[in-house]
C-alpha cells in the first residue's frame, strides 16, 4: 500500500481516537469487529452513536449511503467538468453490480 494512504488512515485512526472523527464498531468480511468512520450525516441518517456496536445489515447501510454520496459527487463533478451528459456513474456502477451477482 501506498505510504501516503497508510498515513490518511493513520490519521484517521487518531482522530477517532481523539473523538474528531465519529465512527462505529462494524463486523468485518472476517466477522472480527473493526471501527468504521463516519460522517456527521451517517451518524444523524442512521440514528448512530459514535463508538457504538452495529450489526452486518447497518455495516451494508452504511456503505450503500457512503457509495450513493459518491456517485451523486462524481456526477457533480462530470458536470462541472463538461463530461457527456449521457454518461451516467450510477448506470455504469449498477452494471457492475448485476455483474457481479
Amino acid at each position: 500500500m501506498d505510504r501516503e494512504i497508510i498515513r490518511a488512515m493513520a490519521k484517521a485512526e487518531r482522530m477517532m481516537d481523539s473523538g474528531e472523527l465519529p465512527y462505529v464498531w462494524a463486523p468485518s468480511a472476517k466477522g472480527i469487529m473493526e471501527r468504521l468512520a463516519c460522517t456527521s450525516e451517517i451518524m444523524v441518517e442512521f440514528d448512530l452513536v459514535s463508538g457504538q456496536r452495529v450489526n452486518s445489515m447497518i455495516r451494508e447501510a452504511i456503505i450503500d449511503f457512503n457509495i450513493k454520496q459518491m456517485l451523486d459527487r462524481l456526477g457533480d463533478i462530470a458536470d462541472n467538468i463538461g463530461l457527456d451528459p449521457n454518461f451516467d456513474f450510477r448506470k455504469m456502477m449498477e452494471d457492475n453490480d448485476d455483474d457481479n451477482t
